[in-house]
């Protein structure tokens, strides 16, 4: 009796401490809802993503947070929120991504800018594939469904499992998960609720995959193999808080089950992944799977939401199905065997250089402004101003 008035004291007070919420709606420009957007906290590793209207709910304690909203496409936004406080249900609008570099950009040498680039984050790609020998991390995993086309025949067989043309099906999961070096995945189950019995469809393996190396016979852009399977150009490239991002379109040079398609974001001078948007064609299935990644500790970056886009053909029968999952209460071990502290310094000095750039950039994008905003240019203002426009450019 004394052990159970225990337990309810402690999740009451647990439920207290995190009984605050911070919810609203993610927006464009032009006020249009932005699905599956993160909202993440990332002090407390806390994270959600917003649902297909764009409305999201993030419970946290009290006191002050940093809040960050991503999504493939759109600046990213930074909010401070105190909790509690009655204005935390807030309309966040988000802009469009504006674009540094156009979409093709050949060099002298004739090869794309993209190789330079890729070389360095395959090279580091073994670091960060064994840069945390252990973690452990909470999955919030949302499925819809529905059969979109079943022959006559098999119709019958399909509404055993709870499967009818035209019906919606929805799956809810909450897993807790553990991953230890080399490939260890232990998954606890917290809840789950589904309108079918079948689990078949669960992309969980995908949500626990590491685009660092080659999975299941499936080639990483990221992977030792790289340069043989994949043609890469540089599509264009942006700033992101205090990072230069990198959009690589990822070709494969020939066809097959095992290579993707699509585009990774590759962060300049730490050379990881940013976030990733692919696509992958099996002979009974098309997944399109999108990935955005955030800190989680001091150096440690790791995908805190996924999004999937999952197409059945086969035997007659169509099915489509969105998953969107939200990682969060990351709690990561460094891998002792590795000296982080050396990768550490030389990734800090490439930032503290990608941020000099950026102030460079951004000083002379408002320098050009100011010229041709001027009525009257004087000779040496001119030839000021074609420098600056030639140098931007190049």
């Amino acid at each position: 009796m004394k052990k159970a008035f225990i337990l309810i004291c402690v999740l009451f007070v647990s439920k207290i401490s995190f009984s605050q919420c911070f919810e609203g709606k993610i927006i464009d420009s032009k006020n249009n809802p932005i699905p599956y957007a993160t909202i993440f906290c990332e002090k407390l590793s806390r994270g959600t993503t917003s649902n297909i209207e764009g409305y999201f709910k993030l419970d946290l304690p009290q006191g002050e947070h940093q809040i960050v909203i991503r999504y493939l496409g759109y600046k990213t936004k930074e909010l401070t929120i105190k909790c509690p406080t009655n204005s935390n249900n807030l309309e966040i609008v988000l802009q469009e991504q504006l674009y540094k570099i156009p979409e093709v950009r050949i060099l002298a040498s004739g090869e794309d800018p993209a190789y330079s680039i890729m070389r360095k984050a395959v090279a580091l790609s073994y670091y960060y594939l064994n840069q945390v020998e252990e973690y452990t991390c909470r999955i919030y995993l949302k499925g819809s469904g529905k059969l979109i086309k079943a022959p006559k025949m098999l119709e019958k067989s399909l509404e055993k499992d709870g499967l009818q043309v035209g019906n919606n099906i929805i799956t809810e999961n909450i897993t807790d998960l553990r991953f230890r070096l080399p490939n260890i995945v232990e998954e606890k189950v917290v809840s789950i609720r589904s309108t079918i019995e079948s689990q078949e469809l669960t992309p969980m393996s995908y949500v626990t995959l590491s685009l660092y190396h080659d999975i299941n016979g499936i080639v990483s852009p990221l992977g030792k193999n790289a340069f043989n399977c994949y043609k890469f150009q540089l599509a264009s490239s942006f700033y992101d808080q205090d990072y230069l991002i990198h959009k690589i379109k990822v070709i494969p040079r020939r066809e097959g089950f095992e290579f993707y398609s699509g585009y990774i974001f590759i962060v300049e001078g730490f050379w990881h992944l940013h976030s990733a948007d692919l696509k992958l064609e099996q002979k009974m299935f098309t997944l399109k799977l999108r990935q955005v990644y955030s800190p989680v500790d001091s150096v440690v970056w790791m995908p805190v939401s996924h999004d999937f886009d999952i197409v059945v053909k086969a035997m007659g029968v169509i099915f489509e199905y969105k998953y969107v999952a939200s990682v969060s209460d990351f709690k990561v071990k460094l891998n002792t065997a590795l000296n982080h502290e050396m990768y550490k310094s030389l990734l800090t000095e490439s930032k503290e250089e990608a941020l000099k750039e950026q102030n460079i950039f951004e000083n002379e994008q408002t320098r050009i402004r100011e010229l041709t905003q001027k009525e009257d240019l004087t000779k040496t203002e001119s030839k000021k101003l074609k420098k600056l426009v030639k140098k931007d450019v190049e």
